[in-house]
């Protein structure tokens, strides 16, 4: 899945909508950090990220990474990685820094420095950026609003829930 205009499925169950991110997939990866991650991506000749070594985040930037034959960095906080990062580290283009971590921000500021002295793009932690919005704003246009009364969300960095918000306007 390449095209960042794919609207994932609305599935209802009794009275209950769920926007279906979760079947957006690249490689081992699935959800709606792909289309920020994607569009991210664009001609990059290597990606940098910032991640929790257990988060999706950096299975979603390793997979594109894989899908465009480039480099990519990974920086995580110190500690035992998991079996499915331990698994796709054995591709040679894919590096893991770990560090010990006292902040969030100070793994952003390695991953930042890394980005720069490479020429590699960086991709935000939780992608906390423009592009994420722009889109998972366009994800509105397949909701049944006059169906529903209410939007759930679970919120995490807050991306998909400002992504939504935007397109409503």
């Amino acid at each position: 899945m390449t095209d960042t205009n794919f609207l994932t499925p609305i599935e209802k169950l009794g009275d209950y909508y769920f926007k279906r991110d979760d079947y957006l997939i690249l490689g081992t990866a699935n959800g709606g950090k792909i289309r920020g991650c994607l569009r991210l991506s664009k001609n990059a000749t290597g990606l940098v990220t910032a991640s929790g070594r257990e988060s999706n985040q950096a299975y979603v930037i390793i997979q594109i990474a894989k899908k465009l034959n480039i480099q990519c960095h990974i920086h995580t906080p110190t500690g035992e990685l998991s079996e499915k990062l331990k698994n796709e580290i054995i591709n040679e283009n894919i590096k893991i820094i770990q560090h010990k971590m006292g902040f969030a921000n100070v793994l952003k500021k390695r991953a930042k420095e890394d980005a720069e002295i490479n020429g590699f793009k960086y991709i935000p932690w939780g992608l906390e950026c423009l592009e994420t919005i722009e889109e998972t704003k366009k994800q509105i246009d397949n909701i049944p609003w006059k169906k529903i009364q209410r939007i759930i969300v679970p919120v995490g960095s807050g991306m998909t829930l400002i992504g939504i918000l935007t397109g409503m306007q």
